[in-house]
């Protein structure tokens, strides 16, 4: 009870509502960035421009590491859900709101590298240095545990419980999968972000066009 609950205030209609606002918004200054945008997205990020400054991941290699993160098992999993509590009228609401929201994540991403700040080699950026920058000292920590927090759930356990459901199913045993799937992360996070957004650069294109065929096989 207490979690629908707290599913319900966080997802209810009013947080739909405010993020839709809020992508019209940003849709309309931006006069429709996330649609413009696609010819420099084709010329600059996908042909890897700008990445000859040392310690700068190439613009694919961060798209793919961005799309990574994002595209996932909520995004296939509760598509499906839509489709069956909605119909199939729910796949254009989809679109609708996906076209928009995109550019609140284009905000998102603009505003992080406007106020990235450099470390090492490299830069660091993000919602908790913006607030940072903004005196919020307090909401800028709080925001960084909070994804801690969710790091370690809707980030991983969500994942490796999956992973490890569909391995028990050929017999591997969830302290197999475990072990597997800890030694396969430190294989690429232990060597750094340069690492990270190579293998990245090569899964995420890759499991992306094995979707898609798995899809048009359904359809077909």
């Amino acid at each position: 009870m207490l979690l629908e609950l707290l599913r319900d205030l966080v997802w209810g209609l009013p947080t739909v509502g405010l993020i839709l606002g809020f992508g019209l918004y940003f849709t309309v200054r931006s006069r429709c960035i996330q649609l413009r945008g696609l010819k420099t997205l084709a010329r600059e990020t996908l042909r890897g421009k700008h990445a000859s400054e040392k310690g700068v991941i190439s613009p694919l290699r961060a798209l793919s590491t961005a799309l990574g993160g994002t595209v996932g098992i909520g995004s296939i999993v509760g598509v499906g859900l839509g489709i069956s509590l909605g119909g199939a009228g729910s796949i254009f609401w989809m679109w609708v709101c996906g076209l928009l929201t995109a550019a609140v994540k284009y905000a998102e991403v603009y505003i992080a590298v406007a106020r990235r700040r450099r470390e090492g080699d490299g830069f660091v950026g993000g919602t908790m240095y913006c607030l940072d920058d903004a005196g919020r000292h307090g909401m800028a920590i709080f925001f960084s545990l909070c994804c801690i927090l969710a790091a370690f759930g809707v980030g991983n356990l969500v994942q490796s419980n999956a992973i490890a459901d569909v391995l028990a199913g050929v017999g591997a045993k969830p302290l197999f999968s475990a072990a597997l799937l800890a030694l396969l992360l430190a294989l690429v996070i232990f060597d750094g972000r340069s690492r990270i957004a190579a293998v990245n650069a090569f899964l995420v294109p890759l499991f992306s066009a094995l979707y898609i065929l798995a899809m048009l096989f359904i359809i077909l």
